[in-house]
């Protein structure tokens, strides 16, 4: 009677333990449920627009600090976005650039925030003309999820010359579902996209990133290489994952699925931890070009 006892006693603290461990694993995740990611690794096909994000958190699991590290034209270049908060629970975001591990004033961006505490505008400007070279403005329904962002780039290449490109993202039930893009010349293109997402039951987004915007947006976007879209900063996340756009698998029949512009995503148990962009390029050497977003999450 005494060994059985004994056996339903370790049998108890076994059970006890697990649940323990259980509970220190389900902290992982954030106020919203979602999974908080570490690092971010996204490397393209050739090495063009690689980068790492390295996320930091505040104790209540809120976003803190999300640092950017990239090579560009044989330069190291790091970009630190920080979180800050006063006495009345207000956010402040700064940001600052190093290049060669030296603080670098080629870029000064500024943001505000709505009544909701959510990123209503960013403006980049050029310390060296002194003029502004990007605008952002963001806008968002009732649910604080983001519908429509509106983003200005201004260039002037000399005093009788100067581009304006305009963009227009729109989303819909957090998924986007538009992206236009007109140059002052009233050049209009791509026009209305017609963007395809995996089932809900396939792959499900419950990380505390866009995981949308990063990828999609990624490749061949320089606007986007700003990581705040990609983050929880700008209001409610997307559960849809992007499969690919309509136009792009029509347009590809003739190829292998394997070489059609689309994205793949593989997962451990509901956890996604790599996503892979596919798109056809004639004439290539390997006459595809591909990139990889390889996630690592806070435990």
């Amino acid at each position: 009677m005494c060994i059985n006892q004994t056996m339903i006693m370790k049998y108890i603290t076994l059970v006890i333990l697990s649940l323990f461990y259980l509970s220190i694993k389900a902290q992982t995740t954030n106020a919203h449920g979602q999974y908080m990611v570490k690092t971010a690794v996204w490397k393209v096909y050739g090495g063009y627009s690689s980068f790492k994000m390295d996320l930091e958190y505040y104790p209540n699991g809120n976003l803190k600090v999300v640092t950017k590290s990239y090579v560009l034209s044989g330069k190291k270049h790091k970009e630190i976005y920080s979180i800050s908060y006063n006495s009345k629970g207000e956010k402040t975001l700064n940001f600052i650039r190093y290049v060669n591990g030296k603080q670098n004033f080629s870029a000064i961006c500024k943001y505000n925030f709505n009544e909701d505490n959510l990123i209503s505008y960013i403006n980049w400007y050029a310390p060296s003309q002194n003029k502004l070279v990007q605008a952002f403005q963001l806008f968002y329904n009732e649910n604080r999820e983001l519908v429509k962002l509106i983003q200005t780039t201004s260039e002037n290449m000399d005093k009788d010359w100067s581009s304006k490109t305009v963009t227009t993202i729109n989303w819909e039930n957090s998924n986007i579902i538009s992206d236009k893009v007109i140059r002052n010349d009233d050049n209009e293109f791509p026009g209305k996209a017609n963007f395809v997402y995996y089932p809900e039951s396939e792959v499900i987004n419950n990380t505390n990133l866009n995981l949308n915007f990063l990828i999609f947006y990624c490749y061949g976007r320089d606007y986007t290489m700003d990581v705040v879209f990609g983050t929880e900063w700008c209001g409610k996340n997307t559960n849809l994952i992007l499969k690919g756009d309509e136009d792009s698998l029509n347009r590809y029949k003739h190829l292998q699925p394997e070489f059609r512009e689309h994205y793949e995503y593989e997962k451990n148990g509901d956890l996604i931890t790599k996503l892979r962009y596919i798109a056809p390029r004639v004439g290539e050497k390997h006459n595809y070009v591909y990139g990889t977003l390889t996630l690592e999450y806070v435990y």
